[in-house]
């Protein structure tokens, strides 16, 4: 979800839970005009503490390395507290990257170069994960997975699954296969970078979404969700990476921002009007209570007097990528979502789902539309 979209739902959602469908939703504009400051003052008060802790993590990482790469929606970039070993993996196409740095003189000892991206290779087959994307940032070091974030997703060279029993002996058996080529680090001559590069089993995007069918089921139960719709949003938002993060930043599966949708799903959870902190963000179960919530807030808020399932669940999964605003937009030419809603109870679903296709502002809102309309039928048969 993009800041524009999710900070008009924070100022909606504020004044639509107290209030009944109808009345709040001629508030709309009015709540929005008169909280946007707030919300922005918010945002950045929200931001500026994490953002000088990144700013600077980020500068010593550059310091060290020549650049910098962080983790996206799809994927997930750590580094070592010594800030010598980084890994990423993209949990879209299934790879794995290992880097290590090493002394330019340490880099013509190939054993030892070798025992370096052995143990770091052994780290990813094995981590947790923490919930801390840096030093400084709020949120815990607590690790965000009851397993190892890549369990199950990576096997041995005769096809058994890496566990942390046998993951030395399958990092050192990959490593030694490897020729060591060492290459500079820009800005750091002292420094040399070798990488390794590893592929996950076929089919670890069905392996991760196991992991989470059961908070999937339990709240998709409790709000009267479709649990295959929950699997293809998060599918869509993060292929599953429990350490999704964007630039926004929203956090974890479901791609949640801490002060929008996150806070709305809090204040319809637990009467609480405060922002959700990237540590819960990050943590699965939270995640999807979070996630499901929200979407129930979308249908049963936003959008309850559609008359079609159908559309409903069509102008559901739209905003929740783009807002319930630009929803409106699309079908009337402005944010005015009371007005819209006549409107769109004219449309058939097929109509729908072709006038979000077609008339979202953005490339980002018409594709996701497809996405998850596509996946959503695919984790129905799965399911």
């Amino acid at each position: 979800m993009k800041y524009a979209s999710v900070i008009l739902t924070f100022c909606l959602a504020g004044y639509l839970i107290a209030q009944d469908y109808q009345q709040g939703m001629e508030d709309d504009m009015e709540a929005f005009r008169r909280f946007q400051q707030q919300d922005e003052e918010a945002f950045s008060d929200f931001q500026k503490k994490d953002r000088e802790a990144f700013e600077a993590f980020k500068k010593k990482v550059e310091k060290e390395w020549g650049d910098f790469i962080s983790s996206t929606p799809n994927d997930w970039v750590e580094y070592s507290e010594d800030l010598q070993n980084r890994s990423k993996v993209d949990f879209e196409k299934g790879e794995v990257t290992i880097e290590v740095l090493v002394d330019k003189n340490e880099a013509k000892n190939e054993k030892v170069v070798k025992e370096k991206l052995a143990k770091a290779v052994e780290h990813v087959a094995t981590t947790r994960a923490k919930a801390q994307d840096f030093p400084g940032q709020t949120a815990e070091k607590k690790p965000v997975t009851p397993k190892p974030v890549l369990h199950d997703q990576l096997k041995t060279p005769d096809g058994k699954k890496v566990t942390s029993q046998n993951a030395k002996t399958f990092a050192q058996e990959v490593v030694k296969k490897e020729a060591v080529k060492p290459k500079p680090v820009k800005g750091n001559p002292d420094k040399v970078k070798v990488q390794i590069s590893l592929a996950l089993a076929p089919d670890h995007i069905q392996t991760r979404a196991k992991d989470y069918i059961p908070s999937v089921k339990k709240y998709a139960s409790k709000y009267n969700i479709d649990p295959a719709l929950i699997l293809a949003v998060i599918h869509t938002e993060s292929h599953f990476n429990p350490k999704a993060r964007s630039h926004i930043p929203a956090y974890g599966l479901m791609q949640l921002v801490p002060w929008s949708g996150a806070k709305d799903a809090n204040r319809f959870l637990f009467n609480k009007d405060e922002d959700v902190s990237a540590g819960d963000l990050y943590d699965p179960d939270k995640n999807i209570q979070f996630g499901v919530a929200y979407i129930y807030l979308l249908q049963n808020r936003y959008f309850k007097k559609i008359t079609d399932p159908q559309v409903k669940t069509y102008c559901t999964i739209t905003a929740y990528n783009a807002g319930a605003g630009n929803v409106s937009r699309a079908f009337i030419g402005n944010t005015n979502l009371p007005k819209a809603i006549p409107t769109i109870n004219t449309y058939s679903p097929d109509r729908a789902y072709n006038q979000l296709k077609n008339k979202m502002s953005t490339e980002e809102a018409r594709n996701y539309i497809q996405k998850v309309s596509k996946l959503h039928t695919q984790y129905k048969s799965w399911m």
